[in-house]
């Protein structure tokens, strides 16, 4: 599942213009998401502008009247994601089917991902208090992460640095 969650966030990061780099050793993070500017015809990389957390689950639940999907995080995994960080990071969960025939389906004309991502900003969990287990994470369908949704947060991102992507 795992693997499968990183390639659906590398396909939609690529599609939106960006990089997504893995880290160098185990950091309780996936990969950083970095982006690039065109200067006087030349592209330069920007480097890393957000760090991503990447998980998949099939138990993900949705609420009809709060329109927010509901996920279950270890604590432990919790505990890594909320430290204090030099970098804006997003937690993004692959919504999987429950059926593992589901989750892919290909022929020699295409390929697709069954179900869709959904992401929340670090900073806005870091008022949960977990039990001693997990936490439960509540993510508002809007934040479906999609290549509109990575060029906003390293638009907004890069702009907070000062840095102009054009």
């Amino acid at each position: 599942m795992e693997k499968l969650s990183v390639a659906y966030c590398k396909a939609v990061i690529s599609y939106a213009g960006c990089s997504f780099d893995p880290p160098d050793y185990d950091a309780g993070l996936d990969g950083y998401i970095s982006a690039f500017k065109n200067y006087n015809g030349k592209v330069r990389a920007m480097g890393a502008l957000l760090a991503i957390q990447i998980k998949a689950t099939t138990t993900m639940t949705y609420n009809f009247t709060t329109r927010e999907f509901t996920f279950t995080l270890k604590r432990e995994d919790f505990d890594r994601l909320i430290e204090v960080s030099a970098q804006e990071k997003i937690l993004v969960v692959y919504n999987l089917p429950t059926d593992q025939n589901l989750w892919v389906r290909h022929s020699r004309m295409n390929l697709s991902l069954h179900r869709a991502a959904y992401y929340i900003e670090v900073e806005r969990l870091k008022h949960l208090t977990p039990s001693r287990t997990s936490v439960t994470i509540k993510i508002p369908d809007s934040n479906l992460f999609d290549s509109n949704a990575v060029s906003r947060l390293v638009q907004r991102t890069a702009a907070n640095l000062g840095i102009n992507l054009g």
